[in-house]
């Protein structure tokens, strides 16, 4: 079994954010961008055609250290 652990994602969670706030957070992420639900599902799809990982905790974050 894996987990995906996502940063920050541009979904309605996040929705109460104001637009300084994710320009400020955008400056922290090394890609420059708050990632999408495009992203996380990258990620899940991939793991499905893969049996061969296991066991692991994948960050989908864009090398934030938040």
């Amino acid at each position: 079994m894996n987990a995906i652990a996502p940063g920050c994602i541009d979904t309605d969670m996040n929705s109460n954010l104001l637009e300084e706030e994710i320009k400020e957070l955008e400056k922290e992420i090394p890609l420059n961008r708050i990632g999408t639900p495009e992203d996380v599902a990258n990620l899940a799809y991939m793991l499905t055609q893969n049996e061969y990982i296991t066991g692991q905790v994948i960050t989908v974050d864009g090398g934030w250290i938040g």
